[in-house]
C-alpha cells in the first residue's frame, strides 16, 4: 500500500486548527472554569478529544501503509510507531498518555476530574504538536 499524502495534508490541517483553539484556550483555563463554565469545559473537552482522535486516524494509516503490526487499542497505535522508530520513544510515551486520556474524554465528559483535566489542557496540546510536525516532515517533503 501507499501513504494517502492528501489524507495525510488534510487531517493535518485538521489538527493544527484545533490544536490553535486548544492552545488559545488553554492560556485562561483554570480548574475552576472548567468546574463552573460548562460550554468552555465542553469546548476543550471538543476539541481535544478530536485533536486525538485525529491523530489517532492519521496514526492508523501510516501503520497500515508501511506495513507495520495492527494495534490492538488506541494505546497501542503510538507505541507501534515508537517501536518501528517511526516517531521517538519519548514521543510515543506521551501519545500513548494521550490516547488513555482520550478514551476518558470520549466516555466521561459528565465525571470529569477537572483538576486531572487541567494539566492535559495546558500542555497536551504541544504533544500533538510535536507528532503533526514529524508526520508532516516525513510524509509531505517533496522528493
Amino acid at each position: 500500500m501507499t501513504l494517502d499524502r492528501e489524507r495525510i495534508a488534510q487531517r493535518i490541517e485538521s489538527i493544527r486548527r484545533l490544536l490553535q483553539d486548544w492552545e488559545e484556550a488553554s492560556r485562561v483555563t483554570t480548574v475552576r472554569n472548567l468546574r463552573e463554565d460548562r460550554k468552555t469545559c465542553l469546548f476543550l473537552c471538543y476539541v481535544m478529544e478530536s485533536s486525538i482522535q485525529t491523530a489517532l486516524d492519521m496514526a492508523n494509516h501510516l501503520i497500515a501503509n508501511l506495513d507495520m503490526p495492527r494495534p490492538s487499542s488506541y494505546r497501542e497505535t503510538f507505541a507501534i510507531l515508537g517501536a518501528h522508530g517511526w516517531i521517538r520513544a519519548s514521543l510515543a510515551a506521551k501519545l500513548e498518555e494521550l490516547a488513555a486520556f482520550r478514551n476518558i474524554l470520549a466516555h466521561h465528559y459528565t465525571d470529569l476530574d477537572h483538576a486531572k483535566m487541567l494539566p492535559h489542557v495546558k500542555k497536551s496540546w504541544k504533544t500533538l504538536r510535536e507528532f503533526v510536525r514529524v508526520v508532516a516532515r516525513k510524509t509531505l517533503r517533496k522528493g
